[in-house]
């Protein structure tokens, strides 16, 4: 579920551990092609325009330069949208809040909340990775399957500094551009407080039997989304959310039920605006896209042109 997962996993996990150095990948990526689908809608309003992208948490320096279609829409809005406020995020105390959210309080530890066989797969996995035990003790178990799969995307040279998120606040600082969220960070941490520890136990219990696909995953959702693949990108997510309906309830659908009223609200100004979001949210049944259309918006995907030389000097 490394796509469609909120953002609170990269930044969690990074407080915790030292960057995971990159094995290195052999199998090439998909180029992109001019004139290619790219994972943004155009919506056309009666005085604004508002674009929606898809986002990829954590990307690998050969995921670079992106499909222009992303930097068309920034550099035709005025205003932008994180799922997190950018800034918040880069608040020292946010970091320490998120940490202690996803942390069992007092004497408490994970060997209590899960059972005996989930607690083998994990020891078995982390001593694989050369990692101890200790350092995840008191972490609640559905951020720490969250975790383990950012940390297989560390291990083939997915980042959180190359996603989206960080590449386009970065410009809005420079270009002096407004940007907000859509959630809290808080939000978004206790959003697996509303699962039960046998669902937290069986969530992190499917993470570790399938982690050591994790990696051939990831590189096939960031090649269908390179190229704007909504289709595929379907198949690869709703599989993963098949066999738990609930989490996917909670992570994906009803937040995306939740940020359609706030979209709507772009259209009442004049400014163009754009938001970024999880990519997860704008493919399947009942994705943001198609919620607004079910409101009678008409959203265009957006084709990547290809870049314009650069300029003699």
């Amino acid at each position: 579920m490394i796509l469609c997962r909120h953002i609170i996993a990269p930044f969690f996990l990074l407080c915790l551990l030292a960057p995971v150095k990159s094995r290195g990948e052999e199998i090439p990526s998909v180029a992109i092609q001019p004139d290619q689908f790219a994972c943004v809608w155009r919506i056309r309003g009666s005085q604004n325009t508002v674009y929606i992208a898809g986002s990829v948490h954590l990307l690998r320096e050969k995921d670079y330069p992106l499909p222009t279609a992303y930097d068309i829409a920034y550099e035709d809005s005025q205003r932008l949208y994180f799922e997190i406020d950018m800034a918040e995020m880069n608040d020292p105390k946010t970091i320490e809040k998120i940490r202690k959210l996803g942390m069992f309080a007092g004497k408490d530890t994970l060997r209590r909340h899960i059972s005996s066989g989930t607690f083998k797969l994990l020891a078995a996995h982390l001593t694989s990775r050369g990692l101890p035990t200790l350092l995840f003790e008191n972490m609640k178990p559905a951020l720490l399957a969250i975790n383990l799969s950012s940390m297989e995307a560390l291990r083939m040279g997915a980042r959180p500094d190359l996603g989206l998120e960080v590449i386009y606040y970065q410009k809005s600082l420079k270009d002096k551009k407004p940007s907000s969220g859509l959630e809290t960070a808080e939000f978004q941490v206790t959003l697996f407080d509303k699962l039960n520890a046998r669902e937290q136990d069986r969530m992190l219990r499917a993470t570790l039997e399938k982690i050591d696909g994790m990696q051939e995953l990831l590189k096939n959702l960031i090649d269908a989304w390179k190229i704007g693949d909504v289709k595929r990108m379907d198949v690869l997510l709703n599989e993963e959310f098949k066999e738990d309906p609930k989490l996917k309830s909670i992570l994906i659908d009803k937040r995306n039920q939740d940020w359609v009223p706030k979209i709507e609200q772009a259209f009442l100004g004049n400014e163009n605006v754009l938001f970024i979001v999880g990519a997860g949210h704008l493919v399947g049944k009942g994705n943001v896209i198609e919620l607004l259309e079910n409101r009678g918006y008409a959203p265009m995907q957006m084709t990547s042109p290809a870049a314009k030389p650069a300029a003699v000097k």
